[in-house]
């Protein structure tokens, strides 16, 4: 079975979904607006494509007699090749959606999208309930990490609180961006103990940069491999956020598998789809105060025994089955 992945940026889903798909026998083949740098021979074929006449010319090397596995964002991709090919098979990936950021505003180019489809994968029950409104089949599959990805140390010791993915500024008017706003937490964390901010959005000089520098915090840039082998250097690994934004009653991020990768506990700040795992493996804590971190720090090494000991849980090889089911159902 031929199986066409098309994604704007080829993002760590892609990516873990492809590795463990190939492994199975999967024929897979990458069209991206972004050329990934690493992990290119997952695919038996590479396209780029830079805007939407681009994507139809390339869907032509295709046909349509293959499954077309459309991860947002953006969600536009699925639209284009259901006006191409009336017939193709599309499986369409939400695993991020504006639906979750902002409460209140309609997104119709998602709302085409997901119409487009024949059926839709989610990361989350949350996300899944809040969204699922065209009556398409469906799964839940979330964005677990890989068996080989695992580290194990050994680890050079940095302690404090890792804190990675997203950055945005407080002056950002952009509400899809304000739940990646920091500032509050790092700010109270200065001088009890140290933050280190990693997000491929810094820049050296930028305001980015300036602003999270003030808060106290240490900031660093990596590649995903790189990041992994350095999270574990820490105490403490962070999901969600002082900031009581709609996005954490949903989610279930890729902070939380990167932290049982990187073999660092998670501390939970109102992630309500992290807590119930939390509770269930022992993996972290869920506090609602940077008081209540300082008060428990130091319980990180009996939680660092057991994400070693129940990460294996939370891989992708466990997940995997429903999306080949799927593939098989269309």
């Amino acid at each position: 079975m031929k199986i066409i992945v098309v994604t704007n940026h080829c993002c760590g889903r892609v990516i873990k979904q492809a590795r463990v798909l190939k492994k199975l026998g999967y024929d897979l083949h990458l069209i991206t607006n972004r050329l990934p740098k690493f992990d290119r021979e997952n695919f038996k074929s590479v396209s780029y494509y830079d805007d939407k006449k681009g994507l139809d010319n390339t869907l032509s090397l295709f046909g349509d007699k293959n499954i077309f596995h459309v991860h947002n964002e953006p969600t536009w991709m699925a639209t284009v090749i259901r006006t191409k090919y009336a017939n193709a098979r599309i499986v369409l990936d939400m695993h991020d959606s504006n639906y979750w950021r902002v409460e209140g505003m309609r997104w119709f180019e998602e709302d085409v999208a997901m119409q487009c489809a024949d059926a839709l994968v989610f990361t989350s029950k949350s996300m899944r309930d809040s969204i699922e409104k065209y009556g398409k089949p469906h799964i839940i599959v979330s964005s677990a990490t890989l068996k080989e990805d695992f580290r194990y140390g050994a680890w050079h010791y940095w302690g404090g609180l890792v804190s990675q993915g997203g950055h945005s500024l407080p002056t950002n008017e952009n509400p899809l961006e304000s739940w990646r706003d920091y500032t509050a937490l790092y700010t109270l964390m200065k001088g009890k103990k140290q933050v280190f901010a990693y997000s491929p959005q810094f820049r050296p000089g930028s305001d980015l940069d300036k602003h999270y520098i003030n808060t106290g915090a240490k900031l660093g840039t990596f590649s995903h491999q790189d990041l992994l082998d350095r999270m574990g250097r820490h105490n403490w690994s962070l999901v969600g956020n002082l900031r009581k934004d709609m996005i954490w009653d949903l989610a279930l991020p890729n902070k939380f598998y990167d932290a049982m990768a990187a073999g660092i506990p998670v501390v939970n700040f109102g992630c309500k789809e992290v807590e119930p795992l939390i509770n269930a493996f022992d993996v972290g804590i869920n506090v609602e105060t940077v008081d209540e971190l300082l008060e428990r720090w130091d319980e990180h090494t009996e939680k660092r025994y057991k994400v070693n000991i129940n990460r294996q849980f939370f891989v992708m090889e466990r997940y995997i089955d429903k999306l080949t089911d799927l593939y098989e159902e269309l």
